[in-house]
């Protein structure tokens, strides 16, 4: 889940949500300055909309994440990009919510 962005990375060490990140997820969230909560939220979201458009009959795209999610659209693209690298994004993972 190795992203590139501008700027020093977040450390979230404090965070009270930390424990609920995986440690790739606790890198990709500090990389792109995004707090757990936000992280989470973004994640959840992005999810959510993949479902919706799976549900449709719809191709889900990069364009789509950066709607459904409330972050800049410049990161949730990253988000998009490290998640379906990691193929977090194939349709056989979401077919049981279909």
């Amino acid at each position: 889940m190795k992203v590139e962005w501008k700027g020093q990375p977040m450390d979230l060490k404090s965070d009270p949500l930390v424990s609920h990140l995986h440690p790739a997820e606790i890198v990709l969230a500090s990389t792109l300055r995004l707090p757990c909560a936000l992280y989470l939220d973004s994640k959840r979201r992005l999810f959510a909309e993949k479902v919706s458009r799976m549900r449709k009959g719809l191709p889900f795209r990069r364009t789509d994440a950066q709607k459904s999610c409330r972050i800049d659209v410049n990161k949730a693209s990253r988000l998009f990009a490290a998640f379906e690298k990691c193929g977090w994004l194939d349709d056989g993972l979401f077919e049981k919510y279909v």
